[in-house]
């Protein structure tokens, strides 16, 4: 039987307390690709001790054959959209990359569309690519930024700011919807709004 690397399950399962205790015991949580055979040389009760016993209450614990390294990819984002953003910044403080792409998008690209600044400025601290894009259709962080923006509300002029100071591509061209821009992405009423505000940011 195989088994997906243990705290990926419990990162799954939003068990914050399960993920630090794998991760002090050693857990790899960037080495998401694999499928991993228990040690039973050492047996699972030496490697992971009372966690081990813990851990297979998790739900998401299951027997998966050939466990998909786009599955794992999507895992960052996952605990974004379903946990919220304490677990997300744990994992990154112990080195889990926040630039794995999901669905041809990033973690960031997520934060940006739901507006979530504290979640934006605390992913480009830790490293997140400001300068991601679609591989297939372009889409980049400002696309995100502006589709449904509100410029009364400072905290989504404040997004579309950081990303642009951070190197965000202003031109970008959204090709899926038949080639749009950024300001494409809302009305033309907020966008001569967002650049009054923004100036000289908005080009």
């Amino acid at each position: 039987m195989t088994l997906p690397e243990p705290v990926v399950a419990a990162v799954e399962s939003g068990d914050v307390e399960t993920v630090t205790r794998f991760v002090e015991e050693g857990g790899n949580i960037n080495d998401l690709y694999a499928v991993t055979y228990w040690d039973y040389d050492h047996g699972p009760e030496e490697r992971f001790g009372k966690i081990f016993e813990k851990a297979k209450s998790i739900p998401m614990i299951k027997a998966l054959a050939g466990f998909k390294a786009e599955q794992s990819q999507d895992l960052i984002s996952k605990v974004y959209n379903d946990h919220g953003l304490p677990l997300v910044l744990y994992l990154l403080d112990c080195g889990y990359t926040p630039n794995y792409e999901h669905d041809n998008s990033s973690i960031l690209t997520d934060a940006c569309y739901k507006k979530d600044l504290p979640a934006v400025k605390e992913l480009i601290a830790r490293g997140a690519n400001v300068k991601f894009a679609c591989r297939y259709t372009g889409h980049n962080l400002l696309h995100s930024s502006y589709n449904c923006v509100d410029p009364s509300n400072k905290s989504h002029l404040e997004i579309i700011k950081i990303v642009i100071k951070h190197g965000a591509d202003q031109k970008g061209i959204e090709s899926h919807y038949g080639g749009r821009l950024p300001q494409d992405f809302t009305t033309k009423q907020n966008y001569l709004l967002i650049k009054q505000k923004l100036h000289p940011l908005i080009k």
